[in-house]
């Protein structure tokens, strides 16, 4: 095939990060040979399209026992610690969408709704990794468990530089803007574009044809 197993890792590594940032089925990049995924599939592949399918899908029983029947083919392509990293980003997903439906739940409420395969003090945990990453917005209360959900945190240090970002494009398109009514007024400027044009060879050229 004249493909390396270099070649054929680097795609495989590609399509999980795609997967496990977007959620969705990666597509081969533009760039890469088009016979790589022939290469790719006389591997691992067909398990990792395999995976993916079913990774898009969200459904973590058939995950599971695509994990159970598949494990031994797996770890013979060490694709498993991939698979599984893919299935922990589903599983935190699944949880950070609970964010977006309700304001508070109970986690045993949360075991039920985010449907992440997780039990109570696992997904306590998981909680809490998101909310240290500031995936979320989300307090956990020690008295009764329950999970309160709020809008994102804005942070507070970032806003000047959001406003001063925001203030320079302003200050630049009226630079811009005033540069080129200047430009449109200034009888110097619009004699020597005339003047340039008409230097052109292609401009020359026309004119000796018309001629």
């Amino acid at each position: 095939s004249g493909f390396s197993a270099i070649h054929v890792d680097a795609l495989t590594l590609y399509n999980f990060c795609k997967l496990k940032s977007s959620g969705s089925m990666p597509v081969l990049p533009k760039f890469a040979p088009q016979d790589l995924d022939k290469a790719h599939a006389a591997t691992g592949g067909k398990l990792v399209a395999e995976y993916m399918r079913l990774h898009v899908e969200g459904q973590l029983e058939p995950i599971e026992e695509f994990l159970e029947a598949k494990q031994t083919e797996l770890e013979g392509e060490k694709l498993l610690g991939l698979v599984k990293q893919a299935l922990w980003k589903l599983r935190l997903q699944k949880l950070k969408g609970l964010s977006d439906v309700y304001s508070a739940v109970t986690l045993k409420e949360a075991v039920e709704r985010a449907e992440a395969g997780l039990d109570e003090v696992q997904l306590e945990a998981s909680l809490f990794h998101l909310i240290a990453r500031g995936d979320i917005n989300a307090k956990i209360s020690k008295r009764d468990g329950s999970v309160s959900f709020a809008p994102p945190k804005t942070s507070s240090a970032a806003l000047p530089k959001l406003v001063q970002g925001m203030e320079q494009l302003v200050g630049l398109a009226k630079q811009i803007s005033a540069l080129e009514m200047e430009c449109a007024s200034s009888q110097v400027y619009l004699e020597r574009t005339v003047n340039f044009e008409a230097d052109r060879p292609e401009a020359s050229a026309a004119v000796d044809s018309e001629l």
